[in-house]
């Protein structure tokens, strides 16, 4: 159901999140439809990816060379993503060079939230542990506060969004050294801001 939503927004940061996922890194891919359209356009490279979705793990583990493990853990059959405490014990043992992460709201309140307490705390242990942080987020989840916030605009590095945020959020953003990569709809323009 999640993936038939905003299809294109979906589609357009997927194509932009790709550009950060380079073989031979430790790569964490976050669990939630955006993600997994990330996923579906990975080519058939030596990546080192860790997941908490499993039909991320089970669509990556198809290809060849693609190495993927899986944090385990309650299963949430809304998202498919493994959390709770074994999860996030694993991810104290894992190294992680780019965090690929989904939000389900944002707001400058509120930073990026969640509505599952236990996801939201893997995705921060993620975020401590990565050296590099790129959140993805459509344009339908800005304003929006879920219950559980898990980081804050100066806890990443990169925010890609399938189009131009407000100045509020670019301003908030450029003073938390933050790099805003937005498409348009028609993905004839690419911004990076």
């Amino acid at each position: 159901y999640r993936s038939q939503i905003n299809p294109n927004a979906k589609k357009i940061i997927a194509d932009l999140a790709s550009e950060y996922i380079q073989p031979g890194c430790s790569i964490y891919l976050d669990a939630g439809s955006t993600i997994m359209a990330v996923a579906q356009l990975l080519p058939d490279k030596y990546y080192n990816i860790v997941t908490s979705a499993t039909n991320i793990a089970t669509e990556l583990s198809q290809r060849s060379k693609c190495n993927v493990t899986i944090v385990g853990g309650q299963v949430n059959g809304c998202t498919f993503s493994c959390s709770g405490l074994q999860a996030e014990a694993f991810i104290n043992g894992v190294n992680i060079d780019i965090a690929i992460m989904a939000t389900s709201g944002f707001s400058l309140r509120n930073g990026f939230t969640s509505g599952h307490f236990n996801e939201h705390q893997l995705k921060r242990k993620v975020i401590e542990k990565a050296k590099r942080v790129v959140m993805l987020m459509d344009m339908s989840k800005l304003n929006k506060s879920m219950p559980f916030t898990f980081a804050a605009l100066q806890n990443i590095d990169v925010l890609i969004c399938d189009a131009p945020l407000p100045g509020d959020v670019m301003t908030e953003a450029k003073r938390y050294g933050v790099k805003v990569c937005t498409g348009e709809k028609d993905m004839k323009t690419v911004r990076l801001i």
